[in-house]
This record gives C-alpha cells, sequence and structure tokens, in this order.
C-alpha cells in the first residue's frame, strides 16, 4: 500500500521542487530603529557607515543605540569603528547584565587583544543601585541605558545616552587615571611607556602608591639616570605579556609571569584576588591593548637589591660614586659576599670642586677617597669625642697602619653636633644592609705632611726654625710611622737660655739630640697610651717616659730623675700623613744632653764674668756638682753690663774682685714646680705668668750668697709683673744695687745661671754715689717735677672749663 502511495505522489512533489519555499517575514535591528523618530539620526549614520547590511545579517546581536538626543552634540564625523564598537556579538538583555561584567565589541584591532582569531575590543558593565524600589543604573563603557530591551527577531537593543569611544592604549589610559600619576610618570621615565604601546595585548597590575614602598634616597635613586636598570625591574615586575580579565583568572593559587622574569603569586579566594599577597583595588580597567588592574601599593620583586652604591646616589653623592669608581675603589660600594661592614663619609655633589682635587686615576686621589671609607659600622652611638677612627687609607708613610680621622662631638640643644676632622655631619646618617652612610659637609684630604702641618700653626714657628738650625729637617719630615713631640713657642721661651745655647753654632749635634729626643719611632695616639708609666723609644736611642693618670693627663719626661723638663701634653692627636704630633708645653731634654753652668755663661757672652770667677777661685760652680746636695744658681752679667763698670779697679782690688764674685753665687737649684696636669689648658704657655721662671724666682724670695750669710738677695716681681729684679739686701738706691732678670737656664744636677743686666756691688763697697747723696738729689727733682704737673694740670682744667683771665 505505502509504495503504491509514493508513486501516485511522486509527479507532484517533482513540480514542487522547482519553486522555491515560502518567505518567513522577520523584524532586524533596522527595522526597530526605523520604526522610531528618535533614532533618525543613528540611521542615517548608519548608512554612512555601512553598518545596515551587516545589522540586518547578524543571526544574533546586542546593538546599543543612540537617540537623536544623545547625538545631539557630536560634531565630528562617527566613524565605522565606533559604531562597531556599540555591537556586542552575544544577545544580552538588562538582566542577563551584571557588575564588573567584560563585553566582547564587534570592533577587530588586529594583534591589539592577540594573534588568535578575531578579539574585539572591549568595553566594561557598572550597575549602581541608586533609589530604593526602582531599577538599578545600568552603565555600559561609561554610557547610561535609558530604555532596555527593544526586541528584534535577531537582536536586542539597548538604549544609551551617549556615544561610546573605543579604548585607548594602556600608557594613556594610566596617564588618564589620577590615582595612576604616579606609576605613569615611572612608566616614561622608564621608556617602558613606547612598549606598552605598541599593537600587543598586557596586563599591568598598576600601583596606586607606586613608590610608597620607597625611602625618600629610594625614590631618588629609582628616578635616576643611574636607577634606571632597577626602575625597569620593577615596573616589568608589574607587567604580563598577554590579556587577562579577572574572570579569566582560576579559582584557588596559581602564577602569573611577568616582563621581568620573576612569577607573580595568584591566589582568588572569597571572590578577591590577591597579588603576591597585595589584594586587586580595581579590575579591568579596559584598555584597547589589555587590562590594567589597581593594586593600592607597589610590589617589589626580589631582583631589586639596595646597595651602598645606590644610596650613595639617592644621596646625591653620584660624584663621589664616579671618583671611587675611577680609582678602582667600588667594591666598597657593593655588598660582600662576606658580611664585611663599612662606614662610608660622603661629600654631595655640590662640595666637590675638580680644581682642588688630585689628578682623576691617580694615586693621590685614592688617598683622598679611601681616607674616606672606615671599616666596621660606626653607628652614632658608638661615637665619642676626641676618637680616631681608622680608615681604609693604609700605606707606606704609616708603615702600613691605617690613617687616622678624629671624631669631634658637641652636646647643642638639638642634640649632638658631631664633625669628621673639620667636615659637618649633614642631616641623619643612613644605614644600609650591614653599611652606614655619614653625608658631610666637605672633602676630607687626608692628613698633609708633617711639615705643612706644623707651620700652619703659628705657635709651633720656633721648633720649625730649630728643625731647620738642626739639619734634621728631611729626615724628619721624611720619617715614617712616627710621633713628634713639639713644645711649643712658649715652652722654649720658657728655656730661654738653653734654647739660646741649642740655637748656638757649636751646639748643634746637641740641638740634633734634642730633636730626635722629641720623635718616637712608632705612631702613638693618647688612647693607644696605657694609664701609668710607659717607656717610648726615640730616635736619639734614649727612652721617653709617658705616665697616663687615671683622669686621662698624659705627662711627658726624659727618662732621668729631672722632674724640671716633665710636660704636658696640652694638644692630642694633630694627624699626619707620617704619623702623628702630640703638642707640649716643655722641652724635653735627653738625659744624655748634660749642660753645664760654663755652658750658658758662653752663649750669653760673659767672658768677662767667667774671668772673674776663675780669678776668684769659683771655677768649681760652673762644673756638676761632686755632691748632689751642693747645687749653685750663678747670678751672671753679660759683657755688655761690665762695659757700665769700673772693671779696672775691680781687677785691681783681689778682695773686692772675690766678694763681687760670691755675692753673685747663690747656693741654691733652679726648679721648677710640678706641672698642673691639665692637658687641655693652655694657661702654661701664657708669657705673663709666673710658670715662665722657676721657683727660685718669686716675689719677696731672700736668699743667701756665697758671700756670707748677710749678704743676701732679693728676689722682686717688677710692677706690671712678667719679670723679675735681683736686689742686694741693705743697699738701696745706689748703683749696681739691682739687676733685672733677662733670662734663666737650668743645668743638669738642678744648679743654673740667672742672667742679668747689671753687675751687682755689696754692700760694703762703695760705686757710684752713697745712698744719702742719692736722695739729696732726688727728693728736690721729684718735688719739682710733681710742684709743676699740678700747677700744669690745674690750668688745663681751669681752661676747659671756660675760665678766662680778666685783664
Amino acid at each position: 500500500m505505502k509504495p503504491l502511495l509514493t508513486l501516485l505522489l511522486l509527479p507532484l512533489l517533482t513540480f514542487l521542487s522547482h519553486y522555491p519555499p515560502p518567505a518567513v517575514a522577520t523584524t532586524t535591528i533596522i527595522d526597530v530603529l526605523s520604526s522610531r523618530a528618535q533614532f533618525s539620526s543613528l540611521i542615517t549614520i548608519l548608512q554612512h557607515t555601512r553598518m545596515v547590511p551587516l545589522l540586518n545579517s547578524v543571526k544574533t546581536a546586542t546593538f546599543l543605540a543612540l537617540t537623536n538626543k544623545a547625538l545631539a552634540n557630536i560634531s565630528e564625523p562617527v566613524s565605522r569603528d565606533v559604531m562597531l564598537y556599540h555591537l556586542l556579538n552575544v544577545e544580552l538583555t538588562a538582566e542577563d547584565l551584571y557588575n564588573g561584567q567584560v563585553l566582547e565589541t564587534a570592533y577587530v584591532r588586529p594583534g591589539y587583544l592577540g594573534d588568535f582569531g578575531h578579539v574585539g575590543q572591549r568595553t566594561k558593565v557598572k550597575k549602581i543601585d541608586w533609589k530604593i524600589g526602582r531599577p538599578e543604573k545600568i552603565i555600559i563603557g561609561g554610557a547610561q541605558i535609558t530604555e532596555r530591551d527593544l526586541q528584534a527577531d535577531n537582536a536586542i537593543i539597548q538604549v544609551i545616552d551617549q556615544l561610546l569611544t573605543p579604548p585607548d592604549d594602556i600608557v594613556k589610559t594610566v596617564a588618564s587615571l589620577p590615582a595612576l600619576s604616579i606609576f605613569s610618570h615611572l612608566l616614561d621615565l622608564s621608556g617602558l611607556d613606547d612598549l606598552l604601546s605598541q599593537p600587543r595585548p598586557f596586563t599591568v597590575f598598576a600601583p596606586e602608591n607606586a613608590l610608597s614602598r620607597f625611602n625618600l634616597i629610594e625614590e631618588t635613586y629609582l628616578r635616576s639616570e643611574a636607577g634606571r636598570a632597577d626602575l625597569h625591574i620593577v615596573i616589568k615586575f608589574h607587567i604580563h605579556e598577554g590579556v587577562l580579565f579577572s574572570e579569566d583568572v582560576p579559582g584557588g593559587k596559581s602564577s602569573l609571569s611577568t616582563l621581568q622574569g620573576e612569577p607573580l603569586e595568584i591566589l582568588v579566594e572569597d571572590n578577591s584576588i590577591l597579588v603576591s599577597s597585595t589584594p586587586v583595588k580595581t579590575r579591568d580597567i579596559i584598555a584597547s591593548n589589555g587590562a590594567i588592574h589597581t593594586l593600592p601599593a607597589l610590589l617589589l620583586p626580589a631582583a631589586l637589591q639596595w646597595t651602598v652604591r645606590k644610596y650613595l646616589i639617592g644621596l646625591n653623592s653620584t660624584r663621589f660614586v664616579a671618583y671611587l669608581d675611577d680609582v678602582g675603589l667600588g667594591y666598597y660600594l657593593d655588598d660582600t659576599t662576606d658580611g664585611t661592614s663599612f662606614t662610608i663619609l660622603a661629600p654631595p655633589d655640590e662640595v666637590f670642586d675638580e680644581e682642588e682635587l688630585p689628578a682623576k686615576g691617580s694615586k693621590e686621589l685614592e688617598k683622598w677617597m679611601r681616607y674616606h671609607v672606615m671599616p666596621g659600622k660606626w653607628e652614632v652611638a658608638r661615637l665619642r669625642d676626641g676618637m680616631l677612627l681608622e680608615t681604609e687609607l693604609i700605606g707606606e708613610e704609616l708603615k702600613g697602619a691605617r690613617q687616622r680621622l678624629k671624631v669631634d662631638i658637641e652636646e647643642v640643644k638639638e642634640g649632638k653636633k658631631i664633625r669628621f676632622n673639620q667636615a659637618g655631619l649633614v642631616g641623619e646618617p643612613v644605614a644600609i644592609n650591614n653599611n652606614i652612610i655619614y653625608t658631610i659637609s666637605q672633602v676630607l684630604p687626608p692628613p698633609p705632611p708633617l711639615i705643612e702641618r706644623l707651620v700652619m700653626d703659628l705657635r709651633l714657628s720656633t721648633f720649625i726654625t730649630f728643625l731647620h738650625r738642626s739639619g734634621l729637617y728631611s729626615q724628619i719630615h721624611g720619617a715614617q710611622g712616627i710621633t713628634l713631640f713639639v713644645p711649643t713657642n712658649v715652652a722654649f721661651t720658657q728655656f730661654d737660655l738653653v734654647t739660646r745655647y741649642l740655637l748656638h753654632p757649636q751646639s748643634k749635634s746637641d740641638l740634633q739630640s734634642v730633636i730626635r729626643y722629641h720623635v718616637a719611632d712608632i705612631i702613638l695616639y693618647s688612647d693607644d697610651i696605657p694609664t701609668g708609666t710607659s717607656n717610648l723609644p726615640t730616635l736619639d736611642g734614649s727612652e721617653i717616659i709617658l705616665n697616663k693618670t687615671a683622669q686621662g693627663h698624659i705627662l711627658v719626661s726624659p727618662s732621668s730623675p729631672d722632674k724640671d723638663a716633665v710636660a704636658n701634653v696640652t694638644h692630642r692627636d694633630i694627624l699626619v700623613s707620617t704619623g702623628t704630633v702630640q703638642i707640649i708645653n716643655r722641652v724635653v731634654i735627653p738625659p744624655t744632653l748634660r749642660l753645664t753652668n760654663k755652658d750658658f755663661l758662653r752663649v750669653i757672652h760673659a767672658q768677662t764674668f767667667l774671668d772673674i770667677l776663675e780669678l776668684a777661685n769659683l771655677s768649681h760652680t760652673l762644673l756638676p756638682p761632686a755632691d748632689p746636695n751642693t747645687r749653685y744658681t750663678i747670678l751672671v752679667p753679660s759683657d755688655r753690663a761690665f762695659s757700665r763698670f769700673n772693671l779696672t779697679k775691680l781687677l785691681n782690688d783681689p778682695v773686692a774682685l772675690e766678694r763681687v764674685a760670691r755675692l753673685h753665687v747663690i747656693p741654691a737649684a733652679v726648679e721648677r714646680g710640678e706641672p698642673n696636669g691639665d692637658d687641655d689648658n693652655d694657661n702654661d704657655d701664657d708669657l705673663n705668668t709666673a710658670a715662665r721662671f722657676p721657683s727660685l724666682l718669686r716675689d719677696g724670695a731672700e736668699y743667701a750668697t756665697l758671700l756670707s750669710a748677710s749678704d743676701r738677695v732679693i728676689i722682686r716681681e717688677t710692677y706690671l709683673g712678667g719679670g723679675f729684679v735681683v736686689q742686694v739686701a741693705g743697699r738701696w738706691f745706689q748703683d749696681n744695687s739691682q739687676a733685672h732678670v733677662i733670662g734663666v737656664g737650668r743645668s743638669a744636677g738642678g744648679g743654673g745661671v740667672i742672667e742679668i743686666d747689671e753687675v751687682l756691688i755689696p754692700r760694703d763697697i762703695q760705686h757710684g754715689w752713697p745712698g744719702w747723696a742719692v736722695a739729696l738729689v732726688t727728693v728736690p727733682v721729684v718735688s719739682a717735677v710733681g710742684v709743676g704737673g699740678w700747677y700744669g694740670w690745674t690750668n688745663w682744667r681751669r681752661w676747659r672749663a671756660g675760665y678766662a683771665e680778666l685783664a
């Protein structure tokens, strides 16, 4: 039956096959838009951009349509690309849209979002609850939907209130966001803005506070030319090659590659995304060539390592870094693997003056640079006033020792004022890893050569003179690794006759001995001297004695019981290129130098008095006494003093000659008081104090002479102070009754010589006018002068007051 029915219908089916099927009526996007007058402007744009055939042929789509009102302010022609950006490839009702949704449009820019297929530009949905009971606001790409879900057979139309603009590239998008302004600047500074502007897909995790993880020093470094490489490391750590929207991130833990090389650790948990433990703040900021996700702070790659070099650049000490590199000392600036630490004294760029520096690449410049580096980490808490820090300057001049640098600390209201040599601390010290940096106010030259440093101090000019006279200038100047004890000018004045003796042409060998005795063949800083007594070998071959008290005062004395030469160290640790200088307030006489009274008579030109002593059989008083308890101090008139004296008469009277000679010999020693032990006080250098004179010379002191116990001399201090006279007791207002003290010299064994400017005469020898005659002449003369002076003064006062004599 069925086969028969088929055969009967076959002709009918063959006929119908020659005619097409009947058309089915449809409503397209264009139909819906054309049916409403409010879309007339949009229809015109669609016609001009040749979008009508496309919109009629799409099988499924969502079109974002603009009313005439929305287009009223559009003055520029709208392109086909812009219209394609309003077309989505899927049907989406208002209910299908959700907050944060990323939508793909029909606008394709080849390569921008990947080379695979045709990937359209993205736009983003934002839903806002704005009134209770009212539908949420729906915003797509910045435009609000004003009329929802207009239905066409092949699409859904959502009416929006403004024209959508396709997104800019990542660089321009970042620059448009105020919260990313610093990051935008860093992109430009690093040069990576060119990369992120290319038609390639990237994902950028952009920090809002792009520099918040850095201090000012690190920030300055990263912004500098020298910091470009590290800035690249930081920025590239925030960039993934390829586009990744938040919806594409897998749940749980995952990793994401970066341009820098270190991966980012991603964690999706409880609808939050953490990137290397930092929460994403804003997701899916749309760019033409990728996506931007903002972070509250910067991510730090492990490859970013801070060093002294980078901190110095950040502290504006780039020239200092360049000079260190120039002389091959750059290794001090880069972290060492053995954990060695350094303290760096860094001058800023503005204090460098190339004209004052040694030539680039020179050994001298290397010395300068090494002097700014100290081994160890010297924090402020460890520094104390006066301490000497070892530096990295090591050389032959110091016999392989480290050159030192002095720390001065002054307590002020604001805290501590710290200086390194003459350079002040600027700002606060900066610790980096196991090192510390002090910014200082000027470049530190190494300590100068010995003589150059001594001539800078006017208090030491006498020593320089002695050094030249001794013929040891070159030897002492070239001596390496020494400690030089330098007496002040006043110290030489206190030993005035000794000084004159040493400067005598025949005393050159003794002068050399004294100079060498002040030089120790070792570098000895005050802190290195132990408390108590210690012996120090000198270039003279003898030892010098150092005594450091419990209070820290340092006394210097010869290796003999002669306390007269005990000196205080008044100024410590003056640094020179070959060691150190200690300034003392006494000349220290070596034990090998045994000066006699006769030596002094020779240098003060007292040959006449020397002859008188021999004629009076008193030559033994000129030599060191055989009995240490018998010591003589001789009052010596110079030959000039005898030129005003009737020497012929004296030589013709042997008794008178002997009596005069004995009157000039005091059986007592010239001694000085003990040093006061105040090593930081310059009072011992005051020419107007009694410290200049031996203890024998004190006001009112009275001494017997070899003439007799009753023939005595009295010491008087001059009216203005600073000097003394010797008065013959009982002989007043007569010639040769007193003499001024010109100089003093202490000889070995405690004796000595006091040079005076007049010959003294005993009481019972008449020379010149008697006392009553002097008084007889003096009293009237003084009275006349007084009356005349009073009369003149009275008239002057009357004239000043305006009195005039009446005619």
